[in-house]
């Protein structure tokens, strides 16, 4: 009953919001005065919009109230209010500040798509235009955040938290907070914003929390715009944008640790949300790392290195791009050597669980390698699916068009560093705080995220591989296995890639056979290997959070 009762509440509640839309537009569709207003101040929109919102809720509640005597009459009455301490209006509005000053090193980004780009910087002009500066204020930063949290935090998560285990109530209302904006890169954006807000909300006990939170980032935002510091970013160096990023990341992480330090003294957290916090955290900080040392090398290779003429030439050649990717990866794993061995207190070896595996595995594990190799192969050159995503010839053509020297290094050390980072850390950082399953979608969406920039094609081929590999991590207890499956997966792209070319070979019946017998080849060495898994509970890595590793070292 609880379950439909939620989902009645959702419908009314996004309904109320679609209606409100709509009704302004067709009032201001009749009023070319009104007309005029809101579409040469979209803040002012929002007030709008918000006021017709809150009554139309707050006249529901009364109703809904009248009906059923459990529920609330009033509206404000389901949303949670606290005074904050000073810690917590601190974190607040240091997360608020790092998330501006991230979002500006992305819209400066020289490694981002165009279009992602200008999808960043319509939203911004969008949201900062106005006839006057204090619109853009009151709506972007005071009154539209206020009615924002109040609505997405306050009452749409609060009721997903009393219908859904909590980390179903985190992904969907993340995912009803990215469906409201107006464009694919910014609903990304606001997925992740959804998720530190919701972490303030449930943490502090108070929706005041994320409102400074995002009155700080939509104030500095609409501030920026109006001081013409976001064109001023716009002709700067692009090591600038680096540097943002940089230092937006560490305040968020500085906003996080002061919410995990003080939030809650007054309020009833749970410690199930200190496990998923921590494990968000983690995996936060290795992508960080991760972008900060790829972008390093990336700056290193094609700005510092081309400077020398003898290898110039070299440099530029593309198929000795692997080689950077190599050198990327012999930087970052010492880096994550030291943060494990710092401040989780654990050698990378045992964290991430280099242990034995028996031969017979190792086969196994093999054969399912070179079969998923051959299935992507095929699939990937039936010609519909050739012509519609043409990205994947692009991939393989740069991962192994290659000569072979340069593969066979890149295929060693790559596949060592991507289990390291994907399964060692990232998967066991979800793991230690959420269920099998959210861990691995999640590691899924980070692999689309890190390699693809969420290119939907390429995001869902590297998700399936990244279940397989996690399951086969998490089944036998050691990262040679997916270690083995990553060698296993790549050598066959060579091979079928050089192979195809050398003899011309085009789609017909060979490849239809290919693709049938492995897919068959997959599912019977999956279920195989999953049968013979080792059977003894698997030891959860146990160590202290991101936060609980600072403050002991700090002490």
């Amino acid at each position: 009953m609880k379950y439909v009762r939620m989902a009645l509440n959702l419908i009314l509640y996004v309904g109320a919001t679609q209606l409100a839309f709509r009704a302004t537009d067709w009032i201001a569709s009749r009023s070319g005065e009104l007309k005029r207003l809101l579409d040469n101040n979209p803040p002012a929109l929002l007030i709008v919009v918000a006021c017709e919102i809150y009554l139309l809720l707050a006249l529901m509640a009364r109703i809904r109230g009248r009906i059923w005597k459990s529920e609330p009459r009033r509206l404000l009455d389901a949303v949670k209010y606290r005074r904050l301490s000073a810690g917590e209006v601190g974190g607040s509005i240091a997360l608020g500040a790092g998330c501006a000053l991230f979002f500006f090193g992305l819209m400066e980004l020289p490694l981002l798509p165009d279009g992602t780009l200008a999808q960043l910087h319509d939203y911004v002009n969008v949201f900062s235009k106005s006839d006057a500066f204090i619109f853009a204020v009151l709506g972007a930063g005071v009154i539209g955040v206020l009615f924002e949290e109040i609505f997405f935090r306050g009452i749409l998560f609060g009721e997903l938290l009393r219908g859904l285990p909590m980390p179903a109530a985190f992904a969907a209302h993340a995912l009803v907070y990215a469906y409201f904006q107006p464009n694919l890169t910014i609903s990304f954006t606001a997925f992740v914003l959804a998720l530190f807000y919701s972490y303030l909300y449930v943490k502090t006990g108070s929706v005041w929390s994320t409102a400074i939170a995002a009155a700080t980032l939509n104030i500095g935002i609409v501030s920026a715009k109006e001081a013409d510091v976001i064109d001023a970013l716009g002709s700067a160096h692009s090591a600038i944008a680096f540097l943002l990023l940089l230092i937006g990341s560490a305040c968020v992480l500085l906003g996080l640790f002061l919410i995990y330090r003080h939030g809650g003294k007054h309020a009833n957290a749970g410690g199930k949300v200190e496990r998923i916090a921590r494990a968000i955290a983690w995996a936060g900080v290795y992508i960080a790392i991760y972008y900060a040392v790829l972008n390093g090398v990336i700056y290193v290779w094609s700005q510092v290195l081309t400077r020398i003429e003898a290898i110039r030439p070299w440099l530029n050649d593309g198929l000795n791009n692997l080689w950077a990717l190599d050198l990327n990866d012999l930087v970052a794993v010492p880096i994550y050597m030291f943060i494990l061995s710092r401040y989780r207190k654990a050698p990378l070896l045992a964290h991430c669980r280099f242990s034995r595996i028996d031969g017979r595995t190792i086969a196994q594990i093999g054969a399912l390698s070179v079969s998923m190799g051959l299935w992507v192969m095929g699939v990937s050159k039936i010609p519909i699916v050739e012509d519609t995503f043409p990205q994947f010839d692009t991939l393989f053509n740069s991962l192994v068009g290659g000569p072979l020297l340069t593969f066979l290094v890149f295929l060693l050390v790559h596949s060592v560093y991507k289990e390291i980072l994907f399964r060692g850390l990232i998967l066991n950082a979800f793991h230690a705080g959420m269920p099998l399953a959210a861990a691995l979608a999640l590691d899924a969406l980070v692999y689309g995220l890190l390699f693809f920039q969420w290119d939907p094609a390429l995001t869902v081929y590297g998700g399936m591989g990244t279940v397989i590999f996690g399951l086969l991590y998490v089944w036998y207890r050691s990262i040679w296995a997916p270690i083995v499956a990553q060698i296993g997966l790549f050598g066959t792209y060579y091979a079928s890639w050089h192979g195809i070319s050398a003899f011309g070979l085009e789609f017909g019946a060979a490849h239809v056979v290919v693709i049938m017998i492995s897919s068959a080849s997959v599912l019977f060495f999956m279920i195989r290997l999953w049968k013979q898994r080792p059977l003894e509970a698997p030891a959860q890595p146990r160590s202290p959070g991101v936060f609980e590793g600072t403050a002991q070292a700090s002490v």
